[in-house]
C-alpha cells in the first residue's frame, strides 16, 4: 500500500471508532483525539514528502540541462575549449596535452 492509501485506511478507521459509542480506551495514545492528531502528523509528513520529492526531480531537471544541453551544457562547452585550445597551440602543445586527457561524455 501507499501511504495515501495507509492515510486514507487510518482515516476510516478513526471514523470508524468515532462512530461505536462502546470505544473508550484507558491508554492515552489510542484515544480519539490522539488518533486524529496522529492522522493529522501523517497527512503532514506525507506531504512534505511530496514536496520533497518534487523539488528533488526538479533540481534534477534543472541539472541535467546544464551539464547536458547540446549548445550551451557544460560538457558542450568543454569540448569546444578543447577544440579552441587544440586549434590555437596544436595538437603536439603542452597546453592542449593538459587538457586533452580530460575525458566529458554525455550521459
Amino acid at each position: 500500500l501507499s501511504h495515501d492509501q495507509q492515510a486514507e485506511h487510518f482515516s476510516r478507521l478513526i471514523t470508524l471508532l468515532t462512530a461505536t459509542p462502546a470505544y473508550t480506551p484507558n491508554e492515552a495514545d489510542i484515544t480519539l483525539t490522539a488518533l486524529a492528531a496522529k492522522l493529522t502528523e501523517l497527512k503532514a509528513a506525507n506531504t512534505a514528502v511530496i514536496n520533497a520529492a518534487t523539488a528533488c526531480s526538479n533540481s534534477r531537471i534543472t541539472r541535467n540541462e546544464e551539464l547536458y544541453h547540446p549548445r550551451t551544457g557544460l560538457i558542450a562547452t568543454a569540448v569546444s575549449v578543447k577544440k579552441y585550445i587544440k586549434s590555437v597551440y596544436g595538437a603536439t602543445s603542452p597546453q592542449y596535452k593538459q587538457v586533452s586527457g580530460i575525458r566529458f561524455k554525455y550521459r
